[in-house]
């Protein structure tokens, strides 16, 4: 009998997931053992400002995500995201699992960071925030929990997003701040994801594509059927024409 398989992410199992925490793991204990000039150097060399996306977008949007600011942090985020996404990596696979992170680590820095930009190019922003400081990993975190909250029951996932929007919602509106911005766009990422796990749509998915019918037509129909062998009919209609052909 095979044995369930682990919470924890495997190289077998789950490619992305553990690669993704080995990364992470070097890059906490490499900021752990610089100075902090060299720290403050490093991370804001990585940050994906609006400066740094328009001069070399494609290293600071890959080196942004490597960063986790200290060990204690480290530890939170590898016992979510490691869950999360290897759960989702399981059961949709490893490209799709990467395609969920990238939509809500670059999706969610560029949307915000286009926002920044039109607002500084309408004057409503400093110009100083062509070049705030913007790294971590947390972005691509929401997208990925967002997307195995699908994978619940129907009614704890309900619970379970409707908790994740007002944690993010709680955050916004306590410091609603561009990164309190991203976040709840990345879990929008996430939850866009649902209709590519197996079964198609689910959750909200499911009554956004389902056409609204009568009020007489959501009572629910039942419909008996006869488990026959391949060779016969498996109608029970048809069972039944045949039996009064028999009678009569």
């Amino acid at each position: 009998m095979r044995r369930p398989a682990p919470w924890w992410p495997s190289w077998r199992e789950s490619p992305f997931t553990f690669t993704y925490l080995c990364l992470l793991a070097a890059g906490s204990l490499t900021l752990g053992a610089l100075d902090p000039q060299t720290r403050s150097d490093v991370l804001h060399a990585s940050s994906t400002d609006v400066m740094h996306l328009a001069s070399r977008p494609i290293l600071v949007l890959v080196a942004s995500g490597l960063w986790v600011n200290n060990v204690f942090d480290f530890i939170a985020v590898a016992v979510l995201f490691g869950v999360a996404a290897t759960a989702v990596e399981r059961r949709i696979g490893t490209r799709a699992t990467f395609g969920v992170f990238l939509s809500g680590h670059v999706g969610a820095t560029l949307l915000t960071e286009g926002a920044v930009a039109i607002g500084v190019l309408a004057g409503a922003l400093p110009s100083s925030a062509l070049s705030r400081l913007d790294v971590g990993v947390s972005y691509g975190l929401a997208a990925v929990v967002a997307t195995a909250i699908g994978l619940l029951p129907q009614r704890l996932r309900v619970v379970g997003v409707l908790g994740l929007w007002a944690y993010l919602g709680a955050a916004l509106v306590a410091d609603p701040d561009v990164t309190a911005w991203g976040h709840v766009l990345a879990a929008g990422f996430g939850v866009a994801w649902w209709s590519a796990l197996p079964g198609g749509a689910v959750g909200m998915m499911v009554w956004w594509s389902t056409p609204r019918l009568p009020a007489s037509s959501w009572l629910p129909r039942r419909r008996s059927t006869i488990r026959t062998s391949p060779g016969r009919s498996s109608s029970y209609s048809t069972t039944m024409s045949m039996a009064r052909s028999a009678s009569s």
